[in-house]
């Protein structure tokens, strides 16, 4: 797959339910109409520069909820996995077990360079479902790109960006 075959903004996001950490299960049409999503898939539950970022997500958390977003973590395992994840890194919002990686698949983050290397990702739904911001990476320093994201935030609801939270 080539980088233009990577999912673009302004597609309406492929939907999902899977398990969280909490045990419930969550669906991203559970959110459609009511609030935006912050869509965080990360390498693997056990990649460190991916739990760095979840944990900028989790310091940016209430700028995020306060701009009308709610973020969801997905991970490739199980929901063991998950909970030990959250635990782990003491993160407020739900993290999500995607042990088969379909979810990935309907995001077009496969593996590359010989299916060693899981791309991860940074999506923003709007209320509507529709992406409105995508950074797809192969290098998991660089998935997070936290003014573009807080910026894509900012002009969801038309209001002109500012200095943002801090979340490096």
């Amino acid at each position: 797959m080539s980088e233009t075959e990577l999912i673009q903004v302004d597609l309406r996001a492929p939907d999902f339910q899977l398990p969280a950490h909490s045990g419930q299960t969550i669906a991203l049409s559970d959110y459609r109409g009511r609030q935006a999503i912050v869509l965080f898939f990360t390498r693997e539950f056990s990649c460190p520069q991916c739990q760095l970022h979840a944990r900028q997500l989790a310091r940016a958390y209430e700028d995020i909820r306060a701009r009308g977003a709610e973020v969801l973590v997905i991970g490739a395992g199980t929901v063991g996995d998950a909970r030990r994840y959250a635990e782990r890194l003491g993160v407020p919002y739900p993290v999500l077990a995607d042990g088969d990686r379909s979810v990935y698949e309907r995001y077009m983050l496969e593996r590359v360079f010989l299916s060693l290397i899981q791309r991860s990702a940074i999506f923003l739904v709007d209320r509507d479902g529709t992406i409105r911001y995508a950074h797809v990476s192969t290098n998991p320093s660089r998935t997070l790109r936290a003014a573009d994201l807080m910026s894509a935030l900012e002009r969801l609801d038309g209001v002109a960006p500012t200095a943002g939270p801090d979340i490096r």
